[in-house]
């Protein structure tokens, strides 16, 4: 049976679900990228909400943090759960942007693929 194929953001074909040989290589490892284990940490605490102490308002940012941002509008009124917490700005290794809580939006798996796609068709010449 042959593979579904897709077309990379460098112009490659590859199967779906698989990553391109040359991208990959470019991209680096997560901790080279600037997503070390204090952004692991960082990123449960964002989602659990431990940033705000009022418990009432705890609750609602939970709740909101939990459910996909929906930058493109896709789902409707459909709740569709987060799994990402995404860089808004993409912060190209500067420290003031990673870190920053007013940066970051939570997204489910198919937002941030359609999110960062479209950065990166954009850096393309």
């Amino acid at each position: 049976m042959p593979w579904l194929m897709r077309l990379c953001t460098c112009g490659r074909r590859v199967p779906v679900g698989r990553r391109c040989p040359t991208c990959d290589t470019k991209r680096g490892t997560r901790t080279a990228r600037g997503y070390s284990n204090r952004w692991l940490k960082f990123r449960a605490q964002w989602l659990a909400a431990l940033d705000i102490e009022d418990h009432e308002q705890r609750m609602r940012t939970i709740l909101q943090r939990m459910q996909c941002a929906d930058p493109f509008g896709i789902h409707g009124q459909v709740i569709v759960r987060a799994a990402i917490v995404d860089h808004i700005v993409p912060h190209g290794g500067n420290p003031k942007l990673m870190w920053d809580a007013a940066n970051l939006q939570s997204l489910c798996w198919s937002c941030h693929s359609r999110k960062t796609r479209r950065e990166q068709t954009r850096k393309r010449p």
